[in-house]
């Protein structure tokens, strides 16, 4: 029969046996002993009027906590404060069972540790679960407590703190875009020491990569207290930039032309300082233009030359530069410098010469385009047309049959009638048989020549 489940007989020494009213004297311990150590336990005494006990407490009953195994007395008195007996009892005590917990004092947050109790005996877990050890995986300080009981049945339980070290706080600093064929460098922070997942597994801070293609790099970051986090950065891997740059490749002294570099969506920087994607320039020599453009990480360069053409020098040859009213004159047109030209007239004309029957003296202009380079300059030439009066004849109008008259040219330098002599000073003396009109052509100082008639 088990000691615990069993019933102590408790020795009681009895003197003198009964008191007056013939009722026995009795000593019970509850629960009965032996007990485990730290377990309260009722003494009880009875068939007397009052109790002292060898603990110095009065009264029937006392509870006692005994550390250790120990003997208890009880002095029995009756109404008259006789002593009528002296009882007493021995308390076996149990040693509480040795348990303690085994394991690491601290664990990284939300990782795996396992507490292992150390004792005879079977074990219950603060969570239920029943066995010597349990795995858990605490995000914060956290106690645990295993209670261990033996084969008396005593109790012990056994507490542990658990410190739980927070993940560093990782993080990846460097570009997430970048050019093909161009090298990244990506630093890794938070942590003590590093684990790339690069080609090269690098374990430094810091990572350097030429990646072929958009890649999610990744490191191990590991903080002083073993703490691991895993931390990512995509690299995009844009396509090379091959930049261009439109517009009008040739122009004129004194032009200008508007240059516009591609792609969009780009940052420029011309070597003329310009950041705007479009430029408006007027050289006044050949020039080259370059942009850098930079765009999702790629960064390239174009060049543009722009070919300042000197403009066409116009000339115009004139077959007279003065003429007579009712005369005509040819003008060509030319250019001092070698190459092939296009004309336009203010006449409308477009050929490289045209005759012209001014009525006044009038200004004509030309404009010369060189064909390969689209230059163009003009020139005018005046042509002065005479303006002197028309010539006219004086004399009568009416003659008698066989009677002279003289007729007389306005003034001139030459003269030429059309009478029968022909004759060619400024005035005639005629002698006409019938109505007849007369002619005479008048030369000026000009040396233009006009008519005039007289009937």
């Amino acid at each position: 029969m088990n000691r615990l489940q069993s019933s102590f007989i408790i020795l009681v020494i009895v003197f003198l046996g009964f008191v007056q009213s013939g009722t026995a004297q009795t000593l019970t311990a509850n629960p009965a002993t032996p007990v485990c150590s730290g377990t309260p336990v009722t003494l009880t005494a009875t068939g007397g009027a009052s109790y002292i006990w060898s603990t110095g407490e009065i009264g029937s009953a006392i509870v006692v906590t005994p550390a250790v195994s120990t003997h208890y007395e009880v002095i029995v008195k009756d109404a008259s404060e006789v002593v009528i007996a002296t009882l007493s009892v021995d308390v076996t005590v149990l040693p509480l069972p040795s348990v303690s917990i085994d394991s690491d004092p601290s664990v990284c947050s939300g990782k795996p540790i396992t507490l292992t109790a150390l004792g005879t005996g079977n074990f219950v877990w603060k969570n239920g679960v029943v066995g010597n050890s349990i795995t858990v995986s605490p995000t914060v300080d956290t106690e645990y407590w295993v209670e261990i009981t033996d084969a008396n049945g005593c109790k012990n339980r056994a507490y542990k703190t658990i410190q739980v070290n927070p993940l560093p706080s990782a993080s990846i600093s460097g570009p997430t875009q970048v050019c093909a064929g161009g090298t990244i460098s990506l630093v890794a922070n938070g942590g003590v020491d590093f684990l790339w997942n690069d080609d090269d597994l690098t374990a430094t801070k810091t990572m350097t990569d030429t990646p072929t293609a958009t890649r999610t790099y990744s490191c191990e970051v590991t903080d002083a207290n073993g703490c691991v986090s895993v931390v990512s950065h995509t690299v995009t891997v844009t396509p090379a930039l091959t930049p261009t740059i439109s517009g009008i490749n040739q122009i004129c002294v004194g032009g200008s032309t508007t240059l516009t570099a591609y792609p969009e969506g780009a940052t420029y920087h011309w070597n003329n300082s310009a950041t705007t994607r479009s430029i408006t320039v007027s050289p006044g020599s050949t020039t080259d233009y370059t942009v850098i453009v930079t765009k999702d990480g790629c960064t390239a360069s174009a060049t543009q030359t722009i070919t300042v053409n000197q403009q066409p020098t116009p000339i115009i040859t004139p077959g007279q530069t003065s003429i007579c009213r009712g005369g005509m004159t040819t003008l060509t047109a030319s250019a001092a410098e070698p190459g092939t030209y296009s004309y336009l007239w203010s006449t409308g004309a477009t050929t490289a010469q045209i005759q012209v029957s001014p009525l006044s003296t009038t200004s004509y202009t030309v404009t010369v385009t060189n064909q390969v380079t689209g230059c163009s300059n003009s020139t005018n030439q005046t042509i002065v047309v005479d303006a002197s009066s028309a010539p006219t004849i004086t004399g009568p109008t009416t003659v008698c049959r066989g009677s002279s008259i003289t007729l007389t040219a306005s003034p001139g330098t030459a003269y030429l009638w059309d009478d029968d002599a022909t004759s060619s000073g400024q005035s005639i003396t005629v002698s006409p048989t019938s109505n007849r009109v007369y002619t005479v052509w008048v030369t000026n100082a000009a040396g233009c020549t006009y008519s005039a008639t007289h009937s």
